[in-house]
């Protein structure tokens, strides 16, 4: 099955998200309540709920149309007599719902592993299929040291990474939803792609990724050979 012509396809949604960052911060507060209702609100509910005048609303929500973010529709009932009246649905997505649709994706394919090996192993050869895909397309940083390239790939993902020693500190996640619970076998999809990145290096690297470590983060450590060798055979 080969690629879809995103040409003759949907719009990327990160396009809304990068037009969402230049609205002002009056209609930043409308688009933020209509993200919250998904079946919208009509612009008196809005100028309601933001103690702002119905038409100063009007005027914000059509800036947010004009950029893509909003449309209207007529509102349910309408008679087809006199003025409809319109509800004002918004087209950004709602952040954390996408995270947790996203969880949710892979936590099914997680489960859906039929082969001998447990969650955890299929997790990471996961995660070493995805490395092969992200090096092949260009999408992994050169850098000098095992640990630098840990941090600039985890800081593109939007980890928030910071080193202490040998340890990588994770200090966001994008795939966290808001509530703050995730299978960790996930989390070691990050850490097959971790290895794997750094053994198309030559580095013969394994990685110990310990997630939810009760100080705010998750953290990421480069076994050393006598760990990695302690580690294969226990596996083993």
């Amino acid at each position: 099955m080969g690629e879809s012509d995103v040409s003759s396809g949907p719009r990327p949604t990160s396009e809304l998200t990068d037009a969402s960052k230049l609205v002002t911060p009056q209609q930043a507060r409308v688009l933020e309540l209509l993200v919250t209702k998904p079946s919208g609100f009509t612009a008196a509910e809005i100028g309601k709920e933001l103690s702002v005048h119905v038409n100063t609303v009007r005027e914000h929500l059509d800036e947010l149309i004009g950029r893509g973010l909003v449309r209207s529709k007529r509102a349910p009932g309408y008679s087809g007599m006199g003025r409809p009246r319109l509800v004002y649905v918004p087209l950004v997505p709602r952040a954390d719902a996408v995270t947790t649709h996203f969880v949710s994706l892979l936590q099914a394919a997680i489960e859906m592993n039929d082969s001998e090996e447990s969650d955890w192993q299929f997790a990471r050869k996961w995660g070493r299929e995805w490395a092969r895909v992200l090096l092949a397309q260009g999408e992994v940083p050169q850098t000098e040291e095992p640990l630098d390239l840990i941090v600039e790939q985890m800081t593109v993902l939007g980890f928030a990474p910071t080193v202490d020693g040998d340890v990588v500190s994770l200090h966001r996640c994008p795939l966290l939803p808001a509530s703050g619970t995730m299978p960790e076998s996930i989390c070691q999809i990050h850490g097959g792609m971790i290895e794997e990145v750094l053994r198309a290096r030559d580095e013969d690297a394994q990685v110990e990724i310990v997630p939810f470590t009760g100080c705010g983060t998750c953290t990421v450590r480069l076994l050393t050979k006598e760990e990695s060798a302690g580690s294969s055979s226990s596996a083993d």
